[in-house]
């Protein structure tokens, strides 16, 4: 037995207090290192997600004139039809590749919080005429080409999440289109329901038929475009230099080599203008 007022019992009553102290504030040492635990897992996360996006987000094309883009998929398991959509875009582009200065495809593989689940940027080459009506029927298949690409793929189905926003783009270049054409006349404000009738038909008929374009040359092409959906299944991009590549490879069809051939006149006499500074 301790004697009364020993140290050894003055010891034992400060531990007892220091002890007592802090079950009184047990809720607020609690609060605290939950909020720390959760403050770290944050910083840990906002970290993970910003390295994520610097690792795959290609900034050089950010500011393109020119973008299309996927709606942001209700599953992050529809990547496939991501891919097939904007290769559908990047497909058409490969038919001419002359009168591109760059290009890129980027589709992600998960939820990066945006609307965007892939893209393709591009940007024409300085010499070209983007008020030319073959430029212009040029960017209509662009546009076209990522629905396309989705019905051709799947035998007729087609998702809404690119295709809304493309047509919408679409309808306004080919309105400026149909204005300018010699042989019809596009109301520009229509006044009635005629005017309004004559230029839906005329919409119509300009779809129809560049669909069925397209529809020509992704059967042509069918085994090259199934290849490369395998491959950016893996790779997750497609740069201008593989997409050049790629077009060497490309069966250019009706109504394709129409443009097609315009594109290479655009390209002669950018080599005779730079024979002549030389």
């Amino acid at each position: 037995m301790e004697p009364v007022g020993s140290p050894w019992t003055f010891c034992n009553a400060g531990y007892l207090q220091f002890f007592n102290h802090c079950l009184s504030h047990k809720d607020v040492l609690f609060l605290f290192l939950s909020l720390t635990v959760i403050f770290i897992a944050l910083v840990f996360f906002l970290f993970s997600r910003f390295v994520y996006r610097k690792k795959n987000i290609n900034h050089d094309y950010h500011t393109s004139e020119f973008s299309y883009a996927t709606y942001k998929p209700k599953k992050i398991t529809d990547l496939k039809s991501i891919i097939v959509h904007e290769l559908g875009h990047a497909f058409i582009i490969m038919n001419f590749p002359d009168v591109y200065e760059k290009a890129f495809l980027q589709v992600y593989d998960r939820d990066i919080e945006t609307i965007q689940q892939g893209y393709v940027f591009y940007k024409f080459n300085e010499n070209v005429d983007q008020t030319n009506k073959k430029i212009l029927y040029i960017k209509m298949l662009v546009l076209l080409g990522g629905m396309q690409a989705e019905k051709h793929y799947y035998e007729g189905d087609c998702s809404l999440y690119g295709a809304t926003t493309d047509l919408m783009i679409w309808t306004e270049i080919a309105k400026i289109y149909l204005q300018h054409q010699d042989d019809n006349i596009f109301y520009i404000n229509p006044n009635n329901q005629y005017e309004n009738n004559h230029n839906t038909t005329l919409l119509h008929n300009l779809k129809n038929e560049q669909i069925d374009i397209i529809s020509g040359f992704f059967n042509a092409n069918d085994k090259l475009f199934e290849s490369l959906i395998v491959n950016v299944m893996e790779s997750k991009t497609l740069s201008f230099e593989k997409m050049k590549d790629i077009s060497k490879n490309i069966i250019s069809t009706k109504g394709m080599l129409y443009l097609f051939n315009f594109t290479k006149e655009v390209e002669d006499t950018e080599d005779k203008e730079h024979e002549k500074i030389s």
